[in-house]
């Protein structure tokens, strides 16, 4: 068995809070060196679990990529969680339903300073919410872990295993995703990962998850690899014991589980930006993710684009296109893109420039150093 600690895995950035949300909302899970890219034994799909000092906190699942479910890598989805689940990130943000239940039903220091802000905006997320009640639950409960002071300490708290499913079964996927899924990763998800998913959520009631009755959770990193390899038909790791599947939940909990959101702090808006871009353009994303600089954040809408921003201010804007392209509108001055290497010409709308490219003909630095070419224009 093999437990990853996220002390091992990341460090914690302190970057600038957004404003209208708490100060100490202004942390990032970054990895560390050894760990980017697609590290083979994190790449692909797979169940996963996160852990607070080895007991269960959260049941996951992971698809890679869009077009290449065996591609991307698990990290992507767990610097999130660190950072989201803690309610440390900037990037955090609830629904207007999600975040009245907060407010009535939580207490304690991190939901008086949450209740102090604005309702209207940043807190809620205008394109969906990337924390749900059950999470700030879980946050809000060990705050003496997670709260502005103990960044040093966190890490080694938290830690992961990782159910990944083999190379060999890629053949077992549709190329085209399938008649009734638009991609590849798609399938796999429906396939293969949904339903264990369901099935270890409604019997375990990892704190975490949604819908979830938050209680803590006894499970440790073996027994749940062991409950995972047993609802998939493979063998469990060497040194995790086998063990049959959870009981079946009761039929209140199935139904209850059905609708369970698939809540991987990954709104709406990004799902559909990702199931429209090329491998290149997945690498891109989550590239962006890993470098994006500390004044500078991140988010998707449901048009769908991406958005790169300076607090409320957007600099980068893109957009999906045939072949694998994205579109780009900018602030920076056509003649910074063009000396960045893009075609860029004129904008006739709010913005200054637009052009289109290929990601994997470009460094993402290009990118960045447009976003901060915006940054200077915008500011003069």
């Amino acid at each position: 068995m093999t437990k990853y600690r996220a002390a091992e895995l990341f460090t914690l950035q302190t970057v600038p809070a957004v404003e209208g949300k708490p100060e100490w909302m202004n942390q990032r899970a970054r990895r560390r060196p050894e760990y980017r890219g697609e590290p083979a034994h994190l790449a692909g799909p797979g169940i996963y679990g996160m852990f607070l000092d080895d007991r269960l906190a959260y049941i996951g699942i992971y698809a890679g990529y869009a077009q290449r479910p065996f591609g991307g890598s698990v990290l992507d989805r767990w610097h999130k969680h660190i950072a989201y689940q803690t309610l440390r990130a900037p990037e955090v943000s609830f629904s207007a339903k999600q975040l009245q239940r907060i407010t009535d039903e939580l207490d304690g220091p991190a939901i008086e300073a949450i209740a102090a802000c604005p309702y209207d905006e940043p807190l809620i997320g205008r394109h969906g919410g990337s924390c749900t009640f059950e999470k700030a639950r879980f946050a809000v409960r060990h705050w003496d872990v997670f709260g502005p002071g103990n960044e040093d300490g966190m890490l080694n708290r938290l830690s992961f295993v990782y159910h990944r499913f083999p190379p060999s079964r890629a053949d077992e996927i549709p190329v085209d995703g399938g008649c009734d899924t638009r991609t590849p990763s798609g399938w796999v998800k429906r396939n293969w990962l949904h339903e264990p998913e369901r099935l270890l959520i409604a019997a375990l009631q990892p704190p975490c998850n949604s819908g979830t009755l938050g209680g803590l959770c006894d499970v440790g990193p073996d027994e749940l690899l062991a409950r995972i390899a047993a609802l998939v038909g493979e063998p469990p790791a060497d040194g995790v014991a086998a063990m049959p599947p959870p009981p079946n939940p009761s039929p209140l909990q199935s139904e209850e589980n059905s609708l369970m959101p698939h809540d991987h702090e990954e709104t709406p808006g990004e799902a559909a930006f990702r199931a429209m871009l090329g491998e290149g353009g997945e690498a891109m994303l989550d590239d962006l993710h890993a470098r994006c600089p500390s004044a500078m954040s991140i988010g998707c809408t449901n048009i769908p684009d991406l958005r790169i921003y300076l607090g409320r201010r957007v600099l980068v804007a893109l957009s999906p296109r045939a072949g694998g392209r994205l579109h780009c509108g900018t602030y920076a001055s056509v003649s910074a893109c063009r000396a960045l290497g893009f075609d860029a010409e004129p904008e006739n709308g709010q913005m200054t420039s637009r052009f289109s490219f290929l990601p994997n003909h470009h460094d993402l630095g290009d990118l960045l150093a447009v976003a901060g070419a915006a940054v200077a224009a915008i500011t003069d």
